[in-house]
């Protein structure tokens, strides 16, 4: 065995063992466990830019072997198979240099079926149809905001507003699922891509996409085009009522693509003055508590490049 491979088998190894850690870690202690849907598949995508695809494969099938042993083996497929093969498509992207829009989405769609079939899994073992499984689901969320309500000491008329609200809220966060899964994937995509980049340019010179900033990402004008798009699917729907929920996702998805345009406009303008390092952290804060009026500004960017006007007015 020479060098090389045995420089792989140890690291690997060692990543192999984080992997692991991360994963039993999210899982022992609930409020962690974003964290180790970060990490897992982090450790993976490094190994494969480090090593290559065969050394990423083996470390996921071999975490995937100890979960099994340690947690059970449908804890091993959702931690290993599911977070593992995410992992190995950002790395295998990375050293392949993908674009970043690929190296965000394709995981992001990897994982939006994972859930799914997590989710039918579930209720396979739990021998309930998902339809049943979804309305307990709903159930147990609203039995326990109305208790949370109560110990609030809210008076009657007030849980009952709230509760009503609570059920809007829950009957729009069904017909968004679709698009409120595949944006949870592109942000965690883009969570990993950007902590795997800064690890790797600390140990070792890597010629790798980087994943833009607030301070340098351009989101494209098409944004609105989908917004717009599902703002005319919304009021059709009197004619045919499945464009209904088409409508809902696409305004949800060019909100939130707007959103992040407006919050990264804004950015910039005030970055432009050079002003205090705080001001545009606070500026920032508010428009981010100001969604709506993020987006907006995001939608007017489209049409009137505020940013440029404004770069070349504090010049």
């Amino acid at each position: 065995m020479n060098q090389t491979s045995t420089k792989s088998v140890v690291e690997s190894g060692i990543l192999t063992a984080l992997m692991i850690v991360f994963a039993m870690i999210g899982l022992s202690v609930p409020m962690l466990g974003f964290f180790g849907s970060i990490f897992v598949p982090m450790t993976i995508a490094i190994v494969g830019v480090r090593h290559g695809f065969r050394w990423s494969l083996l470390s996921v099938v071999s975490a995937i072997i100890a979960i099994a042993f340690l947690l059970g083996p449908l804890t091993a497929i959702v931690e290993g198979g599911v977070f593992g093969v995410i992992g190995i498509l950002i790395g295998y992207g990375l050293s392949k240099h993908w674009s970043i829009s690929k190296l965000l989405m394709i995981p992001a769609v990897v994982l939006m079926l994972a859930v799914v079939v997590q989710f039918w899994a579930s209720a396979l073992v739990m021998q309930v149809s998902p339809t049943e499984m979804w309305s307990s689901l709903e159930e147990q969320i609203t039995v326990s905001m109305q208790d949370m309500y109560v110990q609030q000491g809210l008076s009657e008329e007030q849980v009952t507003t709230a509760m009503t609200a609570l059920q809007d809220q829950i009957e729009i966060m069904k017909k968004v699922l679709i698009a409120g899964l595949f944006c949870s994937g592109v942000a965690i995509s883009y969570i990993i891509n950007r902590l795997t980049y800064l690890v790797l340019s600390r140990i070792g010179t890597y010629q790798i996409p980087e994943m833009p900033t607030i301070k340098g990402g351009r989101v494209p004008d098409w944004a609105l085009h989908i917004f717009l798009v599902g703002v005319i699917s919304y009021f059709v729907k009197q004619y045919i009522p499945l464009l209904e929920y088409a409508g809902y996702n696409l305004m949800y998805l060019g909100g939130i693509m707007l959103f992040i345009r407006g919050i990264s406009c804004v950015w910039r303008i005030s970055k432009s003055y050079h002003p205090p390092k705080i001001v545009p952290w606070i500026v920032l804060g508010v428009f981010i508590m100001m969604s709506q009026s993020a987006a907006i500004l995001g939608a007017l960017d489209v049409f009137l490049h505020i940013e440029k006007r404004w770069g070349r007015g504090s010049e």
